[in-house]
């Protein structure tokens, strides 16, 4: 697809891509953009791979959020998921990350321990 007079697609979509040829896992806190993202890569034509690539990506993602939104999944099981998408908007993600990080220790330790118990 040309936009303008010599503006490819792949131009444009290669700027959302980091070094190693994946789209940045930045992209996944616009939701927004995201949504855009999916749009755009909807007027894919033949030998556009690029525009494919976005297409999954990002309805790979949205689809997700769809399924398992944070707010009521169980937080156990989706913990180191939030871990890695989650960048923080303010200060307190940081903070928030680590409570979030010893929660998993505490949680590991007690499941493998339930695990000792019911193995012997």
């Amino acid at each position: 697809m040309v936009i303008g007079n010599s503006l490819h697609a792949t131009d444009i979509f290669n700027k959302f891509k980091g070094k190693d040829g994946v789209f940045e896992g930045k992209l996944k806190q616009d939701i927004r953009g995201l949504m855009e993202l999916y749009e755009a890569a909807q007027l894919v034509t033949e030998g556009e791979d690029i525009l494919d690539e976005a297409a999954e990506f990002s309805s790979q993602i949205v689809s997700n959020r769809w399924k398992h939104p944070y707010h009521k999944s169980i937080a156990r099981f989706t913990a180191k998921k939030y871990i890695r998408d989650f960048q923080g908007i303010n200060g307190w993600g940081k903070i928030l990350k680590e409570f979030a990080k010893m929660d998993i220790s505490m949680a590991q330790t007690v499941n493998q321990q339930e695990l000792i118990q019911i193995s012997k």
